[in-house]
């Protein structure tokens, strides 16, 4: 595996060389053939991997994305990179199909690249706030699964309007959870106090939502600004970084990934011959020594006899 990882490395450098130091010597057709070729030899070197399911990796990237790209690139230049374009989406309205403009996107560069590369630390606080909402979301919907007729929350459950439909705490329960809430404080007794801290984690959390959903929002919004800002403040050295992220960096997870499976199946199997034939061994052995036990004991015997 070791040495697989190494000759992922070489052909790294290779793929970096014909597609961005030194772009523009030679076709697209010309690039690939020679890219393929020596995928295929690096995995020919072990026969612990498999040289076609590399080149379908490396076939499916090229042709889904490396290409397109190149193409663009070819007849426009890096400058290319720099670009924003309408980002149109396919949206059904009145039981048709339409498509309309969500806003813009890189014509090369995605932004989810631009923000890991230049707002990680902006991105990370806002996937902290989107990792909180969900966890506050899950936690809403099992309450409400659980609900039953002797649960604190069930006067506050909406009528279902459909037999399908879901049961829920509308803006309206939450209200009146509230106004229960006060009631039930005031009182001593067990079971109201129980009531009190059912209805108030419910209460919490459902305002925990409410907050973090208009954060996560605005959140989002600065940061799609402050990406779609740097596009054209990109460099030249910026722009092949971040084509080699985006062109290389799934490319070689997927085939570290492919040798790693590989060593494990390999792996396993020889777990499994080793228990199989080591479990046979040691009986054959067993057997042996039961054997020769027997042997000298019906030995010991006659000689005791014929005295």
């Amino acid at each position: 595996v070791h040495t697989m990882n190494g000759n992922i490395g070489k052909w790294e450098k290779a793929f970096l060389k014909e597609t961005i130091q030194d772009f523009g010597s030679k076709t697209l057709p010309e690039i690939f053939k020679e890219l393929e070729d020596q995928l295929f030899v690096e995995f020919s070197k072990s026969a612990f991997t498999d040289p076609y399911e590399a080149y379908q990796l490396f076939a499916d990237q090229w042709n889904g994305t490396i290409e397109i790209d190149l193409e663009m690139i070819s007849q426009e230049g890096l400058e290319k990179a720099r670009e924003l374009e309408p980002n149109m989406v396919v949206k059904v309205k009145n039981g048709k199909k339409e498509e309309v403009q969500e806003g813009l996107k890189g014509s090369i560069l995605p932004k989810e690249l631009m923000a890991q590369h230049f707002f990680a630390s902006e991105l990370e606080k806002l996937e902290a706030m989107e990792n909180e909402l969900a966890s506050h979301e899950a936690r809403q919907e099992e309450l409400i699964e659980e609900i039953n007729e002797e649960s604190a929350l069930f006067e506050f459950l909406q009528e279902k309007k459909e037999e399908n439909d879901k049961n829920k705490l509308d803006a309206s329960s939450y209200k009146n959870i509230k106004t229960r809430m006060g009631e039930l404080k005031k009182s001593k007794e067990p079971e109201d106090q129980e009531a009190y801290q059912a209805l108030e984690e419910a209460y919490k959390i459902n305002e925990s939502i409410k907050e973090l959903r208009p954060k996560i929002k605005k959140s989002k919004e600065a940061l799609n600004d402050q990406v779609e800002a740097h596009y054209p403040k990109l460099t030249t050295e910026e722009i092949k970084t971040l084509l080699e992220k985006k062109w290389l960096a799934p490319l070689s997870q997927n085939l570290t990934h492919m040798i790693d499976t590989y060593g494990r199946k390999i792996a396993t199997s020889l777990k499994n011959l080793n228990q199989h034939y080591g479990k046979t061994l040691n009986q054959i052995q067993e057997k042996r020594k039961q054997a020769e036990a027997d042997f000298w004991a019906m030995a010991s015997h006659l000689v005791k006899g014929e005295k």
